[in-house]
């Protein structure tokens, strides 16, 4: 018998996955001098894991979500990951940004 994936956890990879090859690209944009530093796109993009960690609370505050708890909690702790690599993203501009200014 095929389980069903409930949909809060599909919504939540999606709102995950991007997240870090995004981060990623914009720091090596930066990188190679072809944006300027700046914390918007990084404090935009902290909002996807953010987003993705309230889809899964509204998820695990349901009683039907009995059963996929496991996967959920996961989920959750990927998002958190995630936001600590914006923390650790945020720095990294922000030394771009001191570099840029002597």
């Amino acid at each position: 018998m095929v389980e069903r994936v409930p949909r809060a956890v599909l919504w939540q990879a999606a709102l995950l996955l991007p997240h870090p090859v995004l981060t990623l690209l914009y720091l090596l944009a930066v990188r190679a001098e072809r944006v300027e530093p700046s914390f918007g796109p990084v404090v935009v993009l902290v909002a996807l894991p953010i987003v993705s960690a309230m889809v899964g609370i509204s998820h695990l505050r349901q009683i039907a979500s009995a059963g996929s708890r496991g996967g959920q909690m996961v989920l959750l702790a990927l998002a958190a990951l995630e936001a600590a690599f914006t923390v650790l993203a945020a720095a990294v501009v922000g030394f771009a940004i001191g570099l840029r200014s002597l």
